[in-house]
């Protein structure tokens, strides 16, 4: 189960796009078009759009459509593929994914290759923005209730029941600092959960909105 949690924490992550890349510059032509930018970023090359939205526009395409089908459910060496084959495998994967960020990058000098075990492959990196957290889906009544009393003690949520809500953002290095604290304090299942989160949450340190539950004390 927390195999699963962890892809469903990602609600919108970030990655580059390389206009002198021919896949590249054409997804990057079909979301100007098709795609309207929220992007807070004083920056042309920055755009944040919905993540169907997104989809939407590369299906639009004829010869990305036909990219598409050609790496949809292909058996594939791992020095062949392209940003296509990426960017369908993440939102696939990430069933809770609302929005995506890329930077347009102008340069020449470029690759995706990397050495794995004295061989090439590709290697699309993305940064995860901002997450969901679920924890009542992890947790016990009593453990959540551990949680929010550390919560409450450390002032992030209300010590008034009326006035407290079960939602709140936090940075991902705030959540381990807690669940480490309840680990200290004897909770297995805080222990537990720091274990089974992925890595990358911990490296790419995103905002996440965390939602608990809590009874009357």
């Amino acid at each position: 189960m927390i195999n699963l949690f962890d892809l469903e924490i990602p609600v919108h992550i970030e990655f580059t796009l390389y206009r002198f890349d021919s896949i590249d510059s054409q997804i990057i032509s079909v979301v100007k078009r098709d795609c309207t930018n929220f992007s807070v970023e004083e920056n042309e090359n920055h755009f944040t759009v919905m993540a169907s939205d997104f989809i939407g526009a590369i299906q639009k395409s004829s010869r990305l459509r036909k990219e598409v089908e050609r790496w949809s459910g292909a058996v594939i060496g791992e020095s062949n593929v392209n940003s296509i084959y990426f960017i369908l495998d993440i939102y696939n994967r990430l069933e809770n994914l609302e929005w995506v960020s890329f930077k347009v990058s102008d340069s020449k000098d470029f690759s995706r290759l990397v050495k794995y075990n004295d061989r090439d492959i590709v290697n699309f990196q993305f940064t995860i923005i901002e997450g969901y957290f679920d924890l009542s889906r992890v947790f016990s009544r009593p453990e959540l209730d551990q949680f929010n009393r550390k919560c409450i003690d450390l002032g992030i949520m209300e010590n008034k029941y009326l006035g407290r809500n079960s939602y709140f953002y936090m940075l991902t290095e705030s959540l381990l600092d807690i669940l480490g604290m309840l680990g200290a304090d004897g909770c297995m299942a805080a222990e537990e959960l720091i274990e089974a989160i992925d890595d990358k949450l911990e490296q790419d340190n995103p905002i996440l909105l965390i939602k608990t539950d809590y009874t009357s004390y």
